[in-house]
């Protein structure tokens, strides 16, 4: 059985690696090795916002990376990321230039800026993020726990997160015949400002 303990320490070990890594190659953007030791230590980390963030760094920011050395970051962490991700950042591979904000940059990273044409819920969190919100939610939903189901509800809301409320309702409908009302009400309001828009 693993020692949780021990996966929480190597977590933030991770991050905390991850972080000064970030700092480091701020400082000194165009060392190959900051943006390949980033990218390794993103590749410990849960998802894959991190090491879009890191990759696309090293694109943008890393002006001595050769095409080889791109083209070994990419296939050092593609397993980790989206297929329609790594087709989106091949072109990126051969030197054409990244502009400084663009829609591949996440919360993550340090050089590149996301772009504001995006839509709010990738700004303010990930898909990662939004699976682990439902599977709270519902969670919660079992345990008759209101107060999380209602900060679930005003994350969605505020942060327009129409992937978890749909991950999570979805969930809900396999074991119920009809949502409970509170979730029909903030679904209803989701939609209210999908049409608004």
């Amino acid at each position: 059985m693993p020692n949780f303990g021990d996966l929480a320490q190597a977590s933030l070990e991770s991050r905390v690696t991850f972080r000064k890594l970030s700092r480091l190659v701020i400082k000194d953007r165009n060392n190959v090795v900051l943006h390949q030791s980033r990218l390794q230590a993103a590749m410990y980390l849960p998802g894959s916002e991190q090491i879009q963030g890191a990759l696309v760094d090293m694109l943008l920011g890393c002006i001595p990376a050769t095409e080889v050395d791109r083209q070994a970051a990419l296939s050092f962490v593609q397993d980790r990321l989206n297929p329609l991700l790594v087709t989106k950042l091949k072109p990126y591979i051969a030197n054409l230039v990244l502009p400084l904000s663009n829609a591949l940059a996440t919360r993550w990273s340090v050089i590149a800026s996301p772009s504001l044409d995006m839509p709010r819920r990738t700004m303010r969190c990930n898909t990662d993020d939004s699976r682990l919100h439902a599977q709270n939610a519902v969670k919660a939903w079992h345990e008759h726990d209101v107060a999380t189901q209602n900060a679930f509800f005003e994350h969605c809301i505020v942060c327009q997160d129409k992937l978890a409320f749909l991950l999570a309702r979805r969930s809900l409908l396999q074991q119920l015949d009809d949502l409970p009302a509170a979730w029909e009400a903030v679904g209803d309001q989701l939609e209210m400002v999908a049409t608004e828009s």
